[in-house]
């Protein structure tokens, strides 16, 4: 379970929450991370303390922000050691505008009934767009850290692509969790993008076959047929497909799986 940073108004409230949820030893590496003493968090988690903003922002890193996240965490950190009333009134104003900005967008993204050009491009500009968002549809990868586990992918690279699919609609988040979005994205064959979808897979599927693993299925193999042997064979493929898509639509979300076919003239 992640907690969610605009949620927040007071950092040491953020701070105390989350190193609650994750338990043993969170404050040791919450400490080592921020570079101080576990006794000086102590004091700032009962308010006797504050974090200077050199420490606020290494402690960016051991929540695993996004450059937004990390930003609004720094603003909370200085609304927090304000000095002045007319100071503070200052920072409350800038996390209203904030998180106006934040409403907002969510309420663009709703409107929408498709994703943008834009937020296309940037879908598939890499593999770990599309397998973050599907990797939400599975019960056990429905926070940054199972879903950074599971595919090998960094916190702060996860936090930031689910920062886009919930610009994009493409994820939505569940009070603790994130699950799969209302808003979808297809590629036309004619697409410019279609090159650099297939493109992604194919070089995860290289990277696969260095793991040697018996469960996955690969082949490849070069033939000499008859144009109607190559048609027949065309058939069987697209029938595969459309019958593994009907099997996809009826099964539970359990298993993440990748796949590619590839069948054309030389």
């Amino acid at each position: 379970m992640e907690l969610n940073i605009y949620d927040y108004v007071d950092y040491k409230s953020y701070i105390s929450d989350t190193l609650k949820l994750r338990g043993h030893g969170a404050k040791k590496d919450f400490a080592k991370t921020a570079e101080i003493q576990e006794s000086f968090l102590s004091q700032v988690l009962h308010a006797k303390a504050d974090l200077s903003l050199e420490q606020a922002d290494k402690a960016n890193k051991f929540f695993g922000h996004t450059n937004d996240e990390a930003h609004f965490f720094l603003i909370l950190a200085q609304r927090s050691r304000a000095g002045t009333v007319s100071l503070k009134n200052y920072f409350d104003k800038l996390i209203q505008e904030i998180l106006e900005k934040k409403k907002n967008l969510k309420e663009q993204v709703k409107a929408k009934s498709n994703v943008s050009d834009e937020h296309r491009e940037r879908f598939y500009s890499s593999w770990q767009f599309a397998a973050v968002q599907v990797a939400t549809s599975i019960k056990e990868y429905q926070t940054l850290k199972s879903i950074s586990q599971k595919l090998g992918i960094s916190e702060r690279r996860v936090a930031e692509i689910l920062e886009f699919l919930l610009a994009a609609g493409l994820v939505i988040r569940k009070n603790d969790h994130f699950d799969m979005g209302t808003q979808s994205t297809h590629l036309g064959k004619d697409s410019p993008l279609v090159f650099k979808h297939h493109a992604n897979w194919r070089l995860q599927t290289l990277i696969k076959l260095e793991e040697q693993n018996a469960d996955n299925f690969h082949y490849s193999t070069i033939m000499s047929l008859s144009a109607e042997a190559a048609q027949q064979i065309k058939n069987l493929l697209v029938k595969t497909v459309r019958g593994s898509n009907e099997a996809m639509e009826f099964s539970r979300e359990e298993l993440l799986y990748v796949l590619g076919i590839d069948f054309y003239e030389l």
